[in-house]
This record gives structure tokens, sequence and C-alpha cells, in this order.
């Protein structure tokens, strides 16, 4: 991660007014660079962003070049354009791969994909997938980042907004008479976020929907994997009821089905 210290601060303030004072086509790329980076500073973000553009292009091989690609990435993030800051961080991690903002910009496109993440879950949530997926690679890359216990954070919560998204998905399935579906988003729920607080919900939800389906034998072992791993849930009074219904429907079917050989 990559900080401008305090003498590079004051250093690059000076060199701003005195760019101030020569024409555009005669800076540096350090004074390019001083000259944009004190308009970012003052919140001048649309000049800032004309002036780091054209660093960018002019000086591409200078070493001020990865500086002006991260700062124009920040303008757009800034202004809440995390569309355009997100590409603007990942072209920095493709063009300068040794640079030393790249951790700060991989961070950056996650933080920007999530901010892009509609925060209704009933919506597409493909954004919020790719933040994950980019916050699971950041972890992955940089374990020993400062910024881990922010990522484990936005991870966590990325994840419960899935699992909720899934297990709504169930629901909503279930409600309509579409035990099949539910169940399968039920198992979602179970198999990719089973450490959410969804989990427990899917598993009674599961054994409760297998028994409006009138598959009484699976709906007893479900209820009763719910009651011996959420012992704590909420749902444990409703689940023995369900199960005690499950095993009289299950003797119920039992007999008849042995009545029914029977007779043959």
């Amino acid at each position: 991660m990559k900080k401008i210290n305090i003498f590079l601060i004051i250093l690059l303030s000076i060199l701003a007014v005195s760019c101030g004072k020569k024409k555009r086509k005669n800076m540096t790329s350090e004074e390019s660079f001083s000259y944009a980076f004190e308009l970012y500073k003052k919140g001048k973000y649309e000049k800032a962003i004309q002036e780091f553009t054209i660093i960018t292009l002019n000086f591409p091989g200078s070493n001020i070049a990865d500086d002006s690609q991260f700062y124009l990435a920040e303008c757009y993030f800034d202004t809440k354009q995390f569309l355009l800051a997100q590409s603007e961080y990942q072209r920095l991690v493709y063009d300068f791969p040794n640079s030393e903002f790249v951790d700060d910009a991989e961070y950056k496109t996650a933080l920007s994909l999530y901010k892009m993440a509609p925060k209704n879950t009933s919506l597409d949530i493909t954004d919020l997938e790719r933040a994950l997926a980019k916050f699971q690679e950041f972890f992955e890359a940089y374990p020993k980042s400062e910024l881990v216990p922010e990522i484990e954070s936005k991870i966590k919560e990325c994840r419960l907004k899935l699992a909720k998204k899934t297990f709504n998905n169930a629901e909503t399935y279930r409600k309509i008479g579409y035990y099949g579906s539910a169940i399968t988003y039920y198992n979602f729920v179970l198999q990719k976020y089973y450490d959410t607080d969804y989990a427990d919900d899917a598993q009674y939800r599961k054994g409760y929907t297998y028994l409006k389906a009138k598959k009484y034998s699976d709906s007893k072992r479900e209820l009763e994997i719910f009651l011996q791993n959420y012992q704590k849930s909420v749902f444990i009074d409703e689940a023995k009821k369900k199960l005690k219904e499950a095993e009289k429907k299950l003797a119920k079917q039992v007999l008849e089905e042995e009545t029914e050989t029977a007779k043959k």
C-alpha cells in the first residue's frame, strides 16, 4: 500500500503553485502530476480527472504514471462514479502490476462493485457476487494487509445478503407450491451459506416443505437434522411439532401401503 508522505505533499503543493504560472504544454510529468493532485485535494474532481487523464496519455512510462492512474480512479470513486472507478482501478492493476498501489486498487475495485450493488436483494445481485469474489481474492492475495479486518467484515456482509436472496427465492417457491424448487434453494443456502443466520431457518423450512409435499420420510429426516444441529434456534418448538406430525403421517402412510400390499 502506497502513501504520500507529508514532505511530498508539501513539495507537490509548492510545485502546483509554480505550475499555475507555467503553460500546460511546458510542464514536466512531475509538475503536471502536482497540479492535478492539488486539484484533487481541493475537491475539484472534474478538472482533476481531465488532468490525470492527460498525464496517463502523455507520460505513460514516467515514474508518476501509476500515481496518476490511481488518483484518476480515486476521483471517480469519490464522486460515486463506481462503474468508472472500478474500471480505472483495474487498468492500474493490469498496466502497472508492480505498482505499490496495486493492493489499494484491488481493494477499491471490490469496494466499487459492492457500492454498485442494489441494497434491495430482490434485484440483480451480479455486482454483489462479483464484489464477494474480489474481496475473497484480496484476502487470499494479501493475508497480512492492514485492510484484512475490513475485508473480512465485507465478505461476511456480502455472504449474508446473498444468503438472504437465496432464502427468499426458496420461500417464494414454497408459498406457490413449487416444493422441489424451494428445496433446491434451501439446499443452496445450507451448502453455500451454512455459516449465516439463514442456515437454521433453511434447514427447518426444508423439513417443513417436505411435509407439505407429503414426503414424510424426508421430512422426518430433515427435521431430525435440524433438532440435532440447531438446538438454540427459535424454530425448535415448531420443529418438534412438525416432527411429530411427520412421524404420525409416515406411520399412517406405511400402514396404508402394507394394507394395499396385503390385498394384492
